[in-house]
């Protein structure tokens, strides 16, 4: 255990094939079972073609090279900027800062899973299990803001604290600080039983759902249109004509895969530290994650599509803005079906639930291990224990998102759901150049044209998203606003949550990188915006016998073998025989990396 209250075995550890094919689950998460439904319902199946183009051509070049960048250098996103250009460091915190406040917001979405998990029991004990009666209609978006929420009218109203949501969020983070307290090594392992759990309550929910024929009838819409005369309303919304060429189409798609598989939240390195820096383990790493991605979401899709009602999706969570797409599918549209079967809303809910606290929990892990090293050595002095450290931080967390649980606390999800992001293209262009620079340097690494390529494929796969997001931030989200003229001031607290991480922590950043350096100002601002390149005699050969017949290394291998051994004397190896190697960047001291 090291002054810093971190196990250096921590980083040493590896996955197996098996592991890393069952972490790849995260990338499903309650995007994958609120945000992509929602969006093939409101696109059609056009939806999925702009999915998967987009997964071919962005997330390929962007899981690919930060991966292998995570597996050279044995460090998150901070470390790697630390070691590749340490001006732009800040920038890698500015991500994490951002995936923070981001896990927040899923923090209270998990709440609502694990609430309407068991709130069907309630309703079948009370016998309301039938039909929906005439009187009743409207009666799922009135339980949901009404009851559920409690909703005020607006920011300014913020009311008392929801017992039943502080109890649920309570427990989310609880069950987080349990799978997070000893960093990814206990995850590694719990995930088998997460992931497995998970798909056998989504096979529950696909094979009733595809058997059942007749769900969607508990829950048709009735009104009484005369004296003992019902009258059954038709759903006569109309849907847009939706064509390829369609811009919104596209953002909405590469919204969906920034926030499902982490292209730019600092989940990728951490993936890639995890593993060895052998070519056929990278690329089998960076395919069983594009795979994982490919379908289980959409499998999650099927599953759910049966149950889904449109007639219920509607009112003010559905057509609100600033909230994520697909939460009014979920708790409006098959929520209204599922209610009348509590076991089948115990085994949806449930498998959201933990495939939502697989994508909280490994984001939460890049967080922990990045930034927590960095406190102050008087608080770490005094907090060694790393079990202690996290506590503190879920429990922080915790407090934090007691704001979104208050009568008032879905218009501050609004705020902060609709803000974070907004200017996201900044710190995707700031990252492109760290991870080009420090994939190009790597002349141990594959031929030159390779690395060019690569860089090539990786740039577009940046800056082209950032164009996109641009446009999209121009005319779709800068002229409106989320509050009423009344509430202003609102808006005004949204643009310090999307601003401050980005310029403060740039600022930060580029001011420590300087002051770390050595010599007169000028020198210092030279050694801040050189990167370093990785030299042959860093290469490393792993025996045959710390490997496995997968290609992965054993989860026991000693942590001597991760950081390679410098004193070894160079050998003249051929391309190919590097392609197979083992290959590290010896980073500096990890308080050195980390320290902002």
């Amino acid at each position: 255990m090291n002054d810093l209250g971190l196990e250096q075995q921590e980083y040493s550890a590896k996955w197996d094939l098996v592991q890393f094919f069952f972490l790849a689950t995260y990338t499903v998460g309650l995007h994958g079972t609120t945000s992509l439904p929602f969006f093939i319902q409101k696109y059609t199946v056009l939806f999925l073609v702009a999915y998967y183009v987009l997964l071919i051509l962005i997330c390929i070049p962007i899981c690919y090279l930060q991966i292998k960048l995570g597996a050279i250098y044995r460090h998150g996103i901070v470390g790697i900027f630390s070691n590749l250009i340490p001006f732009l460091k800040g920038g890698a915190v500015a991500l994490l800062v951002m995936t923070f406040i981001r896990c927040l917001t899923s923090g209270l979405e998990l709440s609502y899973s694990l609430y309407f998990s068991f709130v069907s029991f309630d309703s079948f004990r009370s016998g309301n299990t039938s039909v929906v009666r005439p009187t009743e209609y409207g009666d799922v978006n009135r339980y949901f803001h009404e009851k559920f929420l409690q909703r005020s009218d607006g920011i300014a109203e913020p009311g008392h604290v929801i017992w039943y949501l502080l109890l649920c969020l309570l427990a989310t983070w609880i069950v987080i600080y349990l799978l997070t307290f000893k960093g990814t090594a206990i995850f590694a392992k719990s995930v088998y039983g997460l992931t497995t759990t998970a798909f056998i309550l989504l096979l529950v929910v696909l094979v009733y759902g595809r058997l059942k024929d007749n769900l969607i009838s508990y829950s048709r819409h009735y009104v009484v249109t005369g004296e003992n005369e019902i009258t059954e309303i038709q759903d006569v919304r109309t849907v847009s004509v939706v064509h390829l060429g369609s811009p919104e189409l596209w953002v909405d798609a590469l919204l969906l895969h920034m926030n499902s598989i982490g292209l730019w939240s600092g989940v990728l390195p951490l993936l890639g530290t995890r593993i060895y820096n052998k070519k056929v383990v990278v690329n089998s790493a960076v395919a069983l994650l594009i795979i994982a991605y490919s379908i289980f979401p959409v499998v999650t899709y099927i599953a759910l599509e049966p149950y889904y009602d449109m007639s219920w999706d509607e009112g003010f969570i559905a057509l609100q803005r600033g909230i994520k797409p697909g939460l009014s599918y979920l708790f409006l549209g098959v929520f209204s079906t599922v209610r009348h079967h509590p076991i089948i809303a115990l085994c949806l809910f449930m498998f959201c639930f933990l495939f939502g606290i697989i994508h909280q929990v490994i984001h939460l892990c890049v967080i922990w291990e990045s930034l927590l090293p960095s406190l102050p050595k008087m608080i770490m002095k005094r907090i060694r224990r790393r079990e202690y450290l996290i506590g503190i931080a879920c429990f922080s967390s915790f407090l934090l998102s007691i704001p979104f649980i208050t009568q008032g606390g879905l218009f501050v999800y609004m705020l902060v759901n609709s803000y974070v992001d907004r200017l996201v293209f900044t710190l995707i262009i700031v990252s492109t150049v760290p991870i080009i620079t420090g994939y190009l340097k790597q002349e141990s690494l594959y031929l030159p044209v390779e690395r060019v390529f690569m860089s090539a494929w990786y740039g577009l796969a940046s800056l082209i998203p950032a164009g996109m997001l641009i446009y999209y931030f121009a005319l779709n989200v800068y002229p409106y606003s989320i509050f009423g003229y009344d509430e202003q001031w609102a808006e005004k607290i949204g643009w310090i949550i999307s601003i401050s991480p980005i310029s403060c922590c740039m600022i930060l950043g580029a001011v420590h990188a300087i002051y770390k350096g050595k010599g007169n100002f000028k020198q210092k601002c030279i050694q801040a915006l050189k990167a370093d390149s990785l030299n042959a005699t860093d290469s490393y050969t792993e025996e045959n016998s710390e490997t496995n017949n997968t290609g992965f290394a054993s989860s026991k291998s000693p942590s001597n073998s991760v950081m390679g051994n410098k004193n070894e004397p160079e050998t003249n190896v051929s391309q190919a025989e590097k392609a197979e190697t083992e290959i590290v960047m010896r980073p500096p001291e990890f308080t050195e990396v980390v320290k902002v």
